[in-house]
């Protein structure tokens, strides 16, 4: 029971480093599923989405792939609301947070990636 479990959790730890370890495509898809899932996505609902986008990032338009690449499908959603957005590669996604989502900093980005742009 609970007990056995809080007195020998180091081995469940070690278990399961073990299992994720010897199942890595498993593990990394279950970890997919349940970051979808705390996103609020479903399975059917991060299906028809990409359907939607016909299987592209909604920014770059790369073609999305499974697993934990760079252009890997990412579960874009608000961080205020926590709501759904869209499907992007892992880049356009981690770039959306690094911006922290603000419209404004990306507008003085883009003035200032304007002001040094080379013309040739």
């Amino acid at each position: 029971g609970r007990r056995y479990g809080k007195e020998h959790k180091n081995e469940a730890d070690l278990r399961a480093k073990l299992w994720a370890k010897n199942n890595k495509e498993k593990h990394n898809m279950h970890t997919i599923k349940s970051r979808r899932k705390k996103n609020g996505f479903t399975t059917e609902s991060f299906n028809r989405i990409l359907e939607e986008q016909k299987g592209l990032c909604a920014i770059c338009k790369v073609v999305l792939e499974t697993g934990i690449k760079g252009t890997s499908a990412s579960a874009d959603h608000c961080h205020e609301t926590n709501t759904p957005r869209g499907i992007l590669c892992k880049s356009c996604n981690l770039f959306l947070g690094l911006a922290k989502d603000n419209v404004e900093f990306l507008k003085q980005a883009i003035k200032y990636l304007k002001k040094f742009k080379r013309t040739a």
